[in-house]
């Protein structure tokens, strides 16, 4: 799993790629609390290389979600390939998340 964060004007955007298992969940937790932290509640995650997600793995962008919107904010998902939305659909979490093409539209998005 492969996790990096960048902070930017309007947010900050953790990238994920790889494998989301429960191992890497953990770090991903850690990466979404920090960009909360550095942006005012305000994270994109960006799913670009993500090629696997497991339910600790939903589960941590639940939570995350649901704190940056109790601190104003709001955690976001881009570039979600069509296999992980085929997991979101199934799951209801389609329901739950706004996804956008690219970080940057995700971060100007009202």
């Amino acid at each position: 799993m492969d996790i990096r964060r960048e902070t930017r004007a309007g947010g900050s955007i953790v990238f994920i790629g790889g494998k989301l298992d429960t191992l890497a969940a953990a770090e991903l937790e850690k990466a979404i609390a920090e960009g909360m932290s550095a942006s005012s509640h305000r994270v994109v995650v960006d799913c670009a290389d993500l090629l696997y997600i497991c339910s600790a793995g939903l589960r941590v962008l639940l939570l995350g979600s649901r704190e940056c919107q109790k601190e104003g904010g709001f955690l976001r998902l881009s570039a979600v390939s069509k296999f992980i939305l085929e997991v979101f659909s199934i799951t209801g979490f389609d329901k739950l998340f706004r996804v956008y093409e690219n970080p940057e539209r995700a971060l100007e998005a009202e």
